[in-house]
């Protein structure tokens, strides 16, 4: 089974961290997708890495919100895939799995943030979405 994801770059809440967590063990993905912004997904990797699981990492272009590839690798086995524009990389992060997990910022949709188009990706492609709100 593989796991996408997808989070704000402000983070998450302690109940959201806890809740990827358990859903984690819980399902035992074998791998873990994420487009390896910071915030959320640095997290989320943080957390996938802790139970050994392998991440596939498809990030945006280079900048201030991109995870440094030394900081993912430095977590364990990880597979970081060439850079994309992140309109073009989500509905790819989400194809990838089997199952989306999203943490978006706040409980209501918002048509312009990256969490919730990546959200709409998921219910389109028919994945199932699970939302931990905060």
């Amino acid at each position: 089974m593989t796991i996408s994801f997808t989070g704000t770059q402000h983070g998450m809440t302690p109940q959201q961290r806890e809740l990827l967590r358990v859903l984690l063990v819980k399902r035992a993905p074998l791998f873990f997708v994420h487009g390896g912004c910071i915030g959320a997904d640095d997290t989320a990797d943080a957390i996938a890495a802790s139970l050994g699981i392998h991440r596939i990492v498809y990030p945006g272009p280079a900048g201030p919100k991109r995870v440094g590839d030394a900081e993912l690798m430095a977590r364990g086995p990880v597979t970081i895939m060439p850079a994309r524009p992140t309109l073009q990389r989500n509905p790819v992060i989400v194809g990838c799995g089997d199952f989306l997990i999203a943490c978006p910022k706040g409980t209501k949709e918002i048509v312009r943030s990256g969490t919730w188009t990546t959200i709409r990706h998921g219910r389109k492609q028919g994945k199932p979405v699970r939302i931990l709100y905060p």
